[in-house]
C-alpha cells in the first residue's frame, strides 16, 4: 500500500503535469500574453524554474547534516514538491521545444522528475515487500560472513575511532561534517563501506536478489540527471544572457539579456 504522503506527491505531480499539458495545448490560443520562451512571461517561468531547482538542492545539505536531521522529513517533502514544480515550469518555459541543444536540459529535467517520483512513490513499497519477505536471510549474513568480512568490520571500527569516537559502527552514517572535517578518513571509510556492501551482496544468504534493478539504480540515475540538469541550466543561462546574438542566430532577441555576442 502506498503511504499517504506518497499518494499526495503522486496526485500533486499528476495535477501539475495535466495543467502543463493544457497550457501547452491551449495556452497559445486562449492566453492574452506571448507564450514564447523568450517573451517576458516565458522567461519569467524559466527564471522561477531555475530558482526552484536550485532551492531543492538544499535538501542535500540537510540529508547529510546531523544538526538538521529533525528537519529531514519536511526538507525531503519540499525537495520533491519544489523539484516537481521546477520541472513543470521548465517544460512550460521551453514550450516542449526539442529542436535546440537546450532540449537536452529539458530531457534531463524530465528524467530527474521521473526517477525522483519513482524513488518517493513506488520504490518504498517495493523495498518494503523485499525486506518483509527476506527478514530471516539478513540475520544469517552477519553470522556467517567469513574472515574477510570480520577483518573489514574491524578496519571500519579502528578508522571510526579516529573519525567519530562516539559513533557506533553498526549505525554510523557519513555526514557533511565528517567530509569537511576529516576528508581523508571519510573517503577511506566510504571505500570500506562499499567493499562491505559488495561482500554482503555476494553472500549466498543475502537477500540482495530480492531487490530489483530499479531499486538499486534509481538514486544513482537521479544524481546523474541532477548533475546534468544543473550544468545545463548554468550553460543555458550564460549563453542566453551573455551570448544572446549567438543563441538567436539571426532571429529577433525577445528576452532580457546583457550582451548580444
Amino acid at each position: 500500500m502506498i503511504a499517504r504522503e506518497s499518494r499526495f506527491i503522486a496526485w500533486f505531480a499528476l495535477a501539475l503535469l495535466a495543467f502543463g499539458g493544457g497550457y501547452l495545448l491551449w495556452g497559445p490560443a486562449w492566453l492574452p500574453w506571448d507564450v514564447r520562451a523568450g517573451a517576458p512571461f516565458g522567461q519569467s517561468l524559466g527564471i522561477l524554474a531555475a530558482v526552484l531547482m536550485l532551492a531543492s538542492l538544499a535538501y542535500v545539505s540537510v540529508r547529510r547534516s546531523r544538526e538538521a536531521a529533525p528537519s529531514k522529513p519536511r526538507a525531503q517533502l519540499f525537495h520533491t514538491l519544489a523539484g516537481t514544480v521546477a520541472v513543470v515550469l521548465a517544460v512550460l518555459h521551453s514550450h516542449a521545444a526539442l529542436g535546440a541543444w537546450s532540449a537536452l536540459v529539458l530531457l534531463s529535467a524530465l528524467a530527474l522528475l521521473a526517477t525522483g517520483l519513482y524513488g518517493r512513490v513506488v520504490s518504498p513499497g517495493r523495498l518494503g515487500d523485499a525486506f518483509g519477505r527476506s527478514a530471516a536471510p539478513y540475520a544469517a549474513v552477519t553470522s556467517d560472513a567469513g574472515p574477510e568480512m570480520a577483518a573489514l568490520v574491524e578496519d571500519k571500527r579502528v578508522l571510526l575511532a579516529a573519525l567519530d569516537p562516539d559513533a557506533d559502527e553498526g549505525r554510523f552514517v557519513l555526514r557533511t561534517h565528517h567530509w569537511t572535517g576529516r576528508p581523508a578518513q571519510a573517503l577511506r571509510y566510504w571505500r570500506l563501506g562499499r567493499r562491505e556492501r559488495r561482500l554482503l551482496a555476494a553472500n549466498p544468504a543475502s537477500a540482495a536478489g530480492e531487490i530489483g534493478l530499479a531499486e538499486r539504480l534509481w538514486r544513482r540515475l537521479h544524481l546523474v540527471f541532477a548533475a546534468l540538469c544543473v550544468a545545463g541550466i548554468a550553460a543555458h543561462v550564460v549563453t542566453t544572457v551573455f551570448f544572446a546574438g549567438y543563441v538567436a542566430d539571426g532571429r529577433e532577441i525577445t528576452w532580457w539579456h546583457l550582451a548580444e555576442w
